[in-house]
């Protein structure tokens, strides 16, 4: 159900700051590959789960696929769907979100990336893969750059590519899944036998984990914290601090 933002509620923010976000995807998409996006769809819709909190829903356009052309053939080969439902409390908040990437035309993608803010009993953040390996085969080798260059060298030897060789970012260096996300996947998704409060302790152990990822991210990352926290109203002045001196840049950040 599409339905008007009250003008006197905090969310009256929603609309306008979901659809700022929706442009700067839609920009960084334009930016970066060619492709005919076109500006996203951006409404305002009440989930079925949560009758007391908007939600902005985001979705890309033209519908249902956004053509992405191939560097070699040049015409549009693959597609890309995105969808972010979003919230606003003190920040636009992401409630959940799907990438999807295929071949164009085709009903079924070859992978999605999904994100849920709460889940049941999956990880909030994770990944499907939907193609049978020809699928992929075929993908992979409609370019003649970057590694599929590689692949077709080698499969002028005899040699064919494999699914196992694309390479599925996940978080980079400072969001890298833990191994506690992998023992909870086999509980959780091939039913291995797991010990008395197995899945409470791997919390606990996961939290360890981002909490080190955590200070990792802040131990070189200085400006950021001291931005944010200053924002809240905290005064921190950190040991010789004076306006002249920036914290080095973390490039683990940028890395995927």
């Amino acid at each position: 159900m599409i339905i008007e933002p009250d003008s006197d509620n905090a969310q009256s923010q929603l609309k306008p700051r979901a659809t700022q976000f929706a442009e700067n995807v839609r920009s960084l998409i334009s930016r970066t590959v060619e492709s005919d996006v076109e500006p996203f769809d951006v409404d305002l819709v009440k989930p079925r789960k949560d009758t007391d909190r908007l939600l902005a829903s985001l979705q890309s356009n033209p519908k249902p696929q956004i053509a992405l052309v191939s560097s070699d053939v040049d015409d549009a080969v693959f597609s890309l769907e995105i969808r972010f439902d979003m919230f606003v409390e003190k920040f636009l908040t992401v409630q959940s979100s799907r990438i999807a990437v295929g071949l164009l035309g085709s009903d079924e993608p070859l992978l999605r990336y999904e994100y849920i803010r709460r889940p049941d009993s999956v990880p909030s953040a994770h990944l499907h893969v939907h193609a049978h390996r020809d699928q992929f085969l075929h993908g992979m080798m409609l370019s003649t750059s970057g590694r599929s260059k590689q692949r077709l060298r080698k499969l002028t030897q005899g040699k064919l590519p494999y699914l196992s060789q694309i390479h599925f970012p996940l978080g980079g260096p400072r969001l890298r899944p833990g191994i506690e996300d992998v023992l909870e996947m086999l509980i959780g998704e091939f039913g291995v036998k797991q010990k008395a409060d197995a899945v409470e302790y791997l919390a606990q152990s996961r939290a360890e984990w981002r909490r080190l990822q955590l200070r990792a991210l802040l131990a070189r990352n200085h400006s950021d914290a001291l931005d944010y926290l200053r924002s809240e109203g905290y005064t921190v002045t950190p040991p010789g601090w004076t306006p002249a001196v920036t914290a080095p840049e973390d490039p683990a950040v940028a890395q995927w």
